[in-house]
């Protein structure tokens, strides 16, 4: 098999794997935010340009900033200072689709509605500004800590801003 054709193989074999799991999600997330149904799509040889992209621009100042699922001000708070860059054309996955699946829509949704999504994902949403040069992740990650031999736990999020123009509003 030479190189074309492997590279063909690989792009039938990313459709399929977006055939199979694509429902599991969509519906979930068109519930959340119906213009979903009707945004533009990337197909897989954009997406794998993009993370390349990505990838050569991700090396600009990182923002982490942490709070309880209990108490989540921090991450609201940081979305709010993000929400002229997230009421505009961005691009939009999460965790178990951002390989297969990556939508170009406006983003404001994903400030009242970060919760939900990460409940559909199980894990993490994305958000990459059209350049690829700005983004943020939002992830849910459960923290485990022992403390006079009772093993406690607590429902932490996280929220990675990168990117100048991004993380320069937040330093501010």
């Amino acid at each position: 098999m030479n190189k074309s054709e492997k590279e063909k193989l690989a792009i039938l074999k990313k459709a399929n794997r977006l055939k199979m799991i694509l429902p599991k999600y969509l519906d979930r997330l068109i519930a959340i935010e119906p213009k979903l149904a009707d945004a533009r799509i990337l197909d897989s040889s954009q997406i794998e340009d993009l993370i390349i992209k990505l990838n050569g621009n991700n090396k600009e100042t990182i923002v982490i900033k942490r709070a309880t699922k209990l108490k989540p001000i921090k991450i609201l708070n940081t979305l709010k200072i993000l929400s002229d860059e997230l009421n505009s054309e961005n691009y939009f996955s999460i965790n178990k689709l951002q390989e297969l699946w990556l939508a170009e829509i406006n983003t404001k949704f994903i400030s009242e509605n970060y919760e939900k999504i990460i409940e559909i994902d199980e894990d993490l949403l994305v958000v990459y500004d059209k350049e690829m040069k700005n983004g943020l992740w939002i992830d849910l990650n459960e923290e485990y800590w022992t403390k006079e031999g009772k093993t406690n736990y607590e429902f932490v999020y996280e929220i990675r801003i990168w990117g100048s123009k991004w993380t320069n509003k937040l330093l501010k």
